[in-house]
């Protein structure tokens, strides 16, 4: 189950595949094929997977569908309290960007607002 939930967050992801998140994380590609037969990574290799995707270690291992570590609602100062369901959403999406899409989405959201 864990394997097969990793390699759906990793088909969502830009790294595509099991193997391209064990070279991003610098581990390696060998532990993909132990968790394919079953096994579970460790505590700490759990943890890295988790706070790459921004997603709890219950997530990881299927104890629940809700990928938000818990009790992490994301809150934004400005909106004032709990994210709604589209805005979570992009903040998801904007949390994984790589530096240079997330400065290709700054200068197209400015644009946008100087319109």
């Amino acid at each position: 189950m864990f394997f097969d939930r990793l390699q759906f967050i990793c088909s969502q992801d830009r790294v595509k595949d099991v193997s391209g998140l064990l070279r991003e994380l610098n581990l390696s590609t060998s532990k993909g094929t132990a968790w394919r037969g079953g096994s579970i990574p460790k505590g700490d290799v759990l943890t890295k997977i988790a706070d790459y995707f921004h997603v709890s270690i219950d997530y990881l291992l299927c104890r629940t569908d809700d990928p938000a570590p818990s009790g992490q609602k994301e809150k934004l100062p400005a909106l004032g309290g709990e994210l709604t369901p589209e805005r979570q959403e992009a903040w998801n999406l904007i949390s994984q960007m790589n530096d240079k899409d997330f400065k290709k989405f700054m200068k197209m959201a400015k644009t946008m607002l100087e319109e």
